[in-house]
């Protein structure tokens, strides 16, 4: 086999990075395999962006920058970049985050030993971006039945971590423009409903935690979801998966109040933990997080910060 058998092209969206963008494009440079093309594509920052990587990378042939007139969100950006890459595989990196310099090697590999596979992502170490410690590590398997597991969750997570098939992302549609969130979770379960999903179970990407983010937005959050919950829905109601409804809507109502909790909003928390309750009341877990709750937000993060206080002595 060549050592290089497919040209890889690394789609970049950014939109007001000018700080971080140079480590993350220096982190593909690093790549052990060489056979990449770069597509940077600015989402119409107003900040410096365009200038750092004329400074910086100017004499980097392989290197694509363009704009949008307008601001367009990070998935237009994604799909600016789909539709213009060379190569048969693409691989996509928030301007904020790193790659470890083995990842795309080693996902080529992989991916060229399954042919019908659509799409591979790795395990990721979370980076704090403003103490630059790690927070945690992200390993999720897909199990013996991806789709059926990303009907219940997103656990592949970031697009940063993932390489697809060219083919195959032009196949099912690319990034779904018109959602506000989730439009990476969505992509991963119409990638499922026709290819394979692989997995390395290795941190190669550093993925940086920040408040400056679509999850910040709780709105947009929350539609997103639920969004992806009435697809999601049509999905299982057409389909043999019918009798696993409940424990699907198990899954959604919790994560729902998980973005509910993260912003505070107790009334909508404690709805969406009692919705997810009635369709799995044997998550311990959950119902002690569901109990916790009618005392408010201050009562709630006290009686976790003191969990997590006992946890590290």
């Amino acid at each position: 086999m060549e050592a290089f058998p497919y040209l890889v092209s690394v789609v970049i969206p950014t939109y007001n990075r000018a700080k971080t963008i140079v480590k993350s494009i220096n982190s593909i440079l690093s790549q052990s395999y060489s056979n990449i093309e770069i597509i940077v594509v600015d989402d119409c920052s107003s900040d410096n962006t365009h200038q750092v990587i004329l400074d910086e990378f100017s004499q980097i042939n392989n290197l694509i920058y363009l704009k949008h007139e307008i601001n367009k969100g990070g998935n237009a950006a994604r799909n600016t970049g789909i539709n213009i890459a060379k190569g048969e595989l693409i691989a996509f990196l928030d301007s904020d985050d790193e790659w470890v310099d083995s990842k795309i090697e080693k996902q080529v590999y992989r991916i060229i030993k399954n042919k019908n596979c659509g799409l591979i992502y790795t395990a990721c170490t979370n980076v704090d971006l403003i103490t630059n410690k790690v927070v945690s590590y992200s390993y999720e398997e897909p199990s013996n039945n991806p789709f059926y597991k990303l009907l219940c969750q997103n656990f592949i997570g970031t697009t940063s971590s993932i390489l697809c098939k060219k083919k195959c992302l032009l196949d099912i549609g690319n990034f779904d423009e018109s959602l506000p969130s989730c439009q990476d979770w969505d992509l991963y379960i119409r990638m499922s409903q026709k290819y394979n999903i692989e997995y390395i179970n290795e941190p190669l990407l550093k993925y940086y935690v920040h408040g400056d983010s679509i999850t910040g937005n709780c709105a947009k959050a929350i539609e997103g979801h639920e969004i992806i919950t009435e697809k999601v829905l049509k999905i299982v109601n057409s389909s043999k998966l019918y009798s696993l409804k409940k424990k699907i809507l198990y899954f959604h109502y919790k994560k729902r109040a998980d973005i509910y909790l993260k912003f505070g909003i107790m009334k909508k928390t404690i709805k969406y933990r009692l919705k997810s309750f009635r369709y799995n009341p044997l998550d311990f877990k959950n119902n002690i997080q569901l109990l916790i709750s009618f005392g408010g937000k201050n009562f709630y993060d006290s009686i976790t910060g003191i969990k997590k206080t006992i946890k590290k002595i």
